[in-house]
């Protein structure tokens, strides 16, 4: 006869979940750097798509050090910013990116790059208020 496994003990269950007993691929400080470059990306393909548009506002751009820097200043000329499309373009960039690890490669699905930022704007909140917050 055989007993059946409470669903601790069975193969595959959990994840990354507190109590499931199976470590995170990653670490905390290492998903908080990849969701720090995911907000890079995107605040570079922003700029890029702003200098395209706007070059007689290059210099003023260039000049702009934070997402709230780069609002204020778009305010302040009518500069009208397009829909924020590359932000899916960002996390697969960084994905991408993140791939090559094998850790990432045989344990995570692209959806970890969402997760990825939720960290990063969680253990470095100030961080991420004075420079991606807009």
């Amino acid at each position: 006869m055989q007993t059946t496994l409470s669903y601790r003990q069975r193969r595959g269950h959990g994840g990354a979940r507190v109590g499931s007993g199976r470590k995170a691929a990653l670490s905390v400080a290492e998903q908080a750097r990849l969701g720090h470059r995911v907000y890079e990306v995107i605040f570079g393909a922003r700029m890029n798509i702003l200098l395209a548009l706007y070059p007689h506002h290059k210099a003023g751009l260039v000049q702009c050090r934070s997402a709230k820097d780069l609002r204020d200043y778009c305010r302040k000329h009518r500069i009208v910013e397009p829909k924020r499309a590359h932000k899916d373009d960002a996390m697969q960039i960084v994905w991408d990116e993140a791939r090559n690890d094998d850790r990432v490669r045989t344990k995570l699905t692209p959806r970890a790059v969402q997760t990825w930022a939720n960290v990063y704007r969680s253990e470095h909140r100030e961080h991420y208020i004075a420079h991606f917050r807009s």
